[in-house]
This record gives structure tokens, sequence and C-alpha cells, in this order.
């Protein structure tokens, strides 16, 4: 199940996500280990059919992505950079989603495979196969 979630930083700035843990204690202890403070978490809504993220995105994003991590950019950084920088709502919600299952532990692959209707079993697979 999907989870978006409101926490704080350190320095009390508010952070929002989505992670895909399977309860709240699961939720709160991986928003923990990014070192922030959960304020509140609750399933996600399903946004439907029309919450697909567009070709030309996923293009530029792969293509910023490689730029990023062949400068010697660590992937977590480079997904926050991407993330912040793209001024697509749902791009940006997509983005947050693989930034926060990588920190949580989980492989590119297995991140982006979380986010199904943005990154089709081609494409995860193709990551897949280029991790191993």
């Amino acid at each position: 199940m999907l989870f978006s979630y409101k926490a704080v930083d350190a320095v009390g700035r508010k952070v929002l996500g989505r992670a895909d843990p399977t309860n709240l204690l699961e939720l709160e202890q991986r928003v923990r280990r990014m070192g922030l403070d959960l304020i509140v978490g609750s399933p996600a809504r399903s946004k439907g059919a029309g919450a697909a993220v567009r070709r030309p995105d996923l293009i530029q994003f792969c293509f910023h992505l490689e730029q990023l991590i062949a400068a010697g950019i660590s992937i977590l950084e480079a997904l926050a950079d991407l993330r912040d920088s793209t001024e697509n709502q749902r791009l940006r919600t997509v983005i947050g989603g693989v930034a926060d299952g990588v920190e949580g532990g989980q492989s590119l692959s297995q991140a982006l495979a979380e986010q199904p209707e943005a990154f089709g079993k081609v494409f995860v697979g193709l990551v897949r196969v280029g991790e191993q």
C-alpha cells in the first residue's frame, strides 16, 4: 500500500513524500531512518488512469539522471535534485517515491517497479539488467 506523509527535518522544514511500507509503523521507521520526524501519514489516494507521466518527461528524467550519475553525483542526490527541479507535479511525486525507495534500501529497479503508472515492466527490466 502506498502512503503519503508529512514530516519535518532537523531544522524544522516540512517534507512531503510517498512510500510503500506495509503499515503506518513501518512508515514511521522509514521516515526516521531518513532523519525525519513523521507528522502525519495516511494511505495515498489513487490518482486513476489520468495520472500517467508523459513520455517526453520520462525521457528527460532518464537523460538528466544519467548525466548526474556520470558526473559522480550519488543516486540519492541525483534523484533529490531531479525531484526538486522538475515543474511537473506528477513527475515530482513519482521521483520522490523512487528516492524514498532507494533511501529505504531498495535497488533503483525495485523502487521504479513500485511506480507502475510511470515506469513500465520493460523499462524496469532494462534498469534491472543494467544493475546486474
